[in-house]
């Protein structure tokens, strides 16, 4: 049995990373198949602490030189660089992404994606990468310490009903920072 930084409910226990997910890495190389279409993820696509899934873009094969890192549904994808910037997708289809992204696989008979991927960007977890990092010009956080990582873990019900409350959250704040576009805009007409 761990012990973490504080206690946790009955029922929920805390674990490493790594003895509930581990790494997929499908590496593709786009160029080998120039008339090809992927959808691609790049860390450019996703905003700072976005919560919303980003939409790959279509890109020709010939358009992406380097290697990417193929991804589907049930994988979190993990932006390891500069990882303050908190960039976290957990996708609903198949596409490349940047190598930049770590692709984790989750046990899905105790983690659900979608709650590790709220976990990953918590900012808790975030000032923690930023503690376990690697380079100074362009900080990667280190993977042994992602793996090595303390999560709070409920049943699986219990992470069910986490993110189904914090998606109701993420809508009313969507729905707040429209209003207050719309509110904006009419002051500028009124103007």
């Amino acid at each position: 049995m761990i012990k973490g930084p504080y206690k946790l409910p009955e029922g929920w226990r805390w674990v490493r990373l790594g003895e509930v997910a581990r790494r997929e890495s499908v590496i593709v190389k786009p160029s080998d198949q120039p008339n090809s279409t992927f959808r691609y993820l790049g860390m450019e696509h996703v905003a700072p602490g976005q919560w919303e899934e980003p939409c790959p873009v279509e890109v020709r094969g010939s358009d992406i030189r380097s290697q990417v890192i193929a991804f589907r549904p049930g994988l979190v994808l993990y932006g390891k660089l500069r990882p303050y910037l908190n960039k976290v997708v957990v996708p609903s289809s198949e596409g490349v992404a940047s190598t930049e992204f770590v692709p984790i696989a989750v046990r899905q008979d105790m983690v659900s994606p979608h709650y590790l991927g709220a976990f990953l960007r918590s900012p808790g977890f975030v000032a923690y990468a930023g503690r376990n990092i690697a380079g100074s010009r362009q900080p990667r956080t280190r993977l042994d310490a992602l793996w090595s990582a303390l999560i709070p873990l409920p049943p699986l019900a219990e992470q069910r009903r986490i993110v189904a409350r914090l998606e109701e959250l993420m809508a009313r704040v969507r729905e707040a920072k429209r209003l207050r576009q719309q509110a904006k805009e009419d002051a500028e007409r009124l103007m």
